[in-house]
């Protein structure tokens, strides 16, 4: 797993393709991952970012960008309230199963030491909850941020949003193609 943050507002073009390229270079170095076919789940906050990161990797080898913000489908995913609620709910389901744990290879980006960036992410679950005040979920508030707690938490509920939408069937049957391919 790699797992990192940062404020898309305020970083440069630069800066957000430096950090996909990270990613992305991070995940093909593994033997699992050289020929997987990845599916970019970009939260569409603020405005059109969803819609900037798919333009970014649309060159790129074995993808697919999910597309689900507004009523046009535009690149990105939003983080509705009621999305919000059922990611938090996947997330306490799998926590509650014992189905998430740090993987033994861990990244992260700029050399952020990696027992750094897991105490963030573990603070940011422990102060992750609902809010009376705002009636959300969220971690925020006091200067804490939960970026992290939030990637955590997209793709257990994208994910099956992807396996089961019909508007990804496509991506789907040519994902396991290139598996099939590969994997041989």
């Amino acid at each position: 797993m790699y797992l990192d943050a940062f404020r898309l507002i305020n970083a440069s073009r630069e800066l957000q393709r430096s950090h996909i390229d990270a990613c992305i270079n991070y995940l093909r170095r593994h033997r699992n991952y050289m020929y997987a076919h990845l599916v970019f789940m970009c939260e569409n906050a603020p405005g059109s970012r969803g819609g900037e990161m798919a333009a970014l990797v649309k060159d790129l080898y074995q993808h697919t960008s999910m597309c689900e913000f507004g009523q046009n489908k535009n690149p990105g995913v939003p983080k509705t309230p009621d999305i919000t609620q059922r990611m938090t709910m996947r997330m306490q389901g799998a926590l509650l199963e014992n189905a998430i744990s740090f993987a033994a290879e861990f990244g992260t980006y700029h050399g952020v030491p990696p027992e750094a960036a897991k105490q963030n992410f573990l603070q940011q679950c422990l102060a992750f909850r609902w809010d009376e005040k705002e009636h959300k979920y969220h971690g925020k508030g006091e200067g804490r941020r939960d970026d992290m707690m939030v990637a955590a938490m997209m793709p257990l509920y994208w994910r099956d949003q992807f396996e089961t939408s019909v508007d990804y069937t496509d991506a789907r049957t040519k994902a396991n193609i290139e598996y099939q391919q590969y994997a041989m």
